[in-house]
């Protein structure tokens, strides 16, 4: 049972490398659809920075008062809601909001996903995680997702 909790746990890593690597593959379709400038994607890629700086400052507090359990639930149901929302954004103004929703799901997994998987025991996270914590291989794993979801 454990591995399964360390494995959806870890899940969170993914998710951040994930979509640190599908805004770059997005930037062109969403500059053809809405019609913005560069300015304009820059603002649309910082907004999910922004989000998970906001969303890494809050979770502390968050943390302390309902349990790193919930908080990453939490933020998995953020991650959700946030990726129907710049799916359907009607436009620009609602693609940024969408992506600073997302940015802050993505501050609380990369706080405390890897706070959570650091907890396990060494029998679940192995010899390898002594040299480099298990939330590095996530995220790197989610952007080489990417890079085979959009290249095919």
């Amino acid at each position: 049972m454990i591995y399964v909790i360390a494995i959806v746990a870890a899940m969170g890593g993914l998710l951040f490398g994930f979509d640190t690597g599908v805004i770059s593959g997005a930037i062109p379709f969403f500059q053809k659809d809405f019609g913005i400038d560069d300015s304009m994607v820059e603002v649309v890629t910082s907004s999910g920075l922004l989000g998970a700086i906001l969303g890494a400052l809050c979770c502390g507090k968050l943390t302390d008062r309902i349990g790193r359990r919930k908080v990453i639930l939490t933020s998995a149901v953020i991650f959700a809601f946030g990726a129907l929302g710049s799916g359907w954004a009607p436009d620009i103004y609602h693609l940024i909001a969408a992506r600073l929703f997302l940015g802050v799901a993505i501050g609380i997994s990369s706080c405390r996903t890897s706070l959570y998987c650091g907890s396990f025991p060494g029998e679940v996270t192995g010899d390898v995680c002594r040299h480099v914590p298990i939330d590095d291989y996530d995220r790197a794993s989610g952007i080489l997702s990417f890079g085979f979801v959009f290249c095919g």
